[in-house]
């Protein structure tokens, strides 16, 4: 948001970006479900409208804005929309969810219309985020200490990332540019909801943009 990204955010668990639903930038904060899934819809209607405009000479990938496009919980969001489905699918319609389909478009294909997918989910589960899908996604970072399953799941090495420091917060994994597992320490953003100490508050006033974009 700081850079001035239009930014959508589904929020998996309803209640944990409610804070963020007036920041500068973020356009859309998606807590129902149904809302959740008409998020993704628009998110891979304007792909594909951009990838429209490249291809008829009408527009180049400088004049679109980026968007950032988070899924927060996304194993929760996957599961409850397998659940809605099956209540609403008419009949003759596909088992799956389309919006499973959309989804995976996008992560093969929305980079290059500059709309930027984040995933977050508690495990890397190959039954959620799976296939091909599951390589377009580059970019991983593991919070906190995995068990080796989880690094199986993360790295396919059963040891990386495993022996963290405890209590020290914000401390992750990564992929450096050559290829090798990395520790790292990522900054908190305090909830705008629930700030109250003095320095939180100074941190969110220094976090937040200046202007929207």
């Amino acid at each position: 948001t700081q850079a001035g990204w239009r930014t959508w955010i589904l929020d998996g668990k309803r209640i944990e970006f409610i804070g963020f639903r007036s920041w500068p930038n973020v356009e859309l904060v998606a807590s129902r479900l149904e809302h959740q899934v008409k998020m993704i819809v628009d998110a891979h209607a304007l792909m594909m409208e951009r990838y429209e405009k490249i291809e008829d000479g009408s527009a180049s990938l400088a004049d679109f804005e980026p968007l950032a496009l988070i899924i927060d919980e996304a194993t929760t969001f996957l599961k409850g929309v397998d659940r809605w489905w099956k209540q609403v699918k008419p009949k003759g319609a596909p088992a799956k969810p389309p919006v499973l389909d959309l989804m995976a478009d996008m992560a093969r294909l929305a980079r290059s219309a500059k709309i930027h997918l984040v995933l977050g989910l508690q495990r890397p589960d190959v039954e959620f985020i799976g296939g091909e899908m599951r390589d377009n996604f580059g970019a991983r970072v593991a919070m906190g200490r995995l068990s080796p399953q989880g690094a199986m799941m993360m790295w396919e090495n059963p040891t990386v990332g495993v022996h963290l420091p405890r209590g020290c917060r914000g401390r992750a994994t990564t992929i450096n540019e050559a290829n090798r597992p990395v520790e790292i320490q990522t900054y908190r953003t305090p909830d705008p909801r629930r700030a109250s100490h003095p320095d939180e508050l100074a941190l969110l006033e220094q976090l937040k943009p200046q202007a929207s974009g």
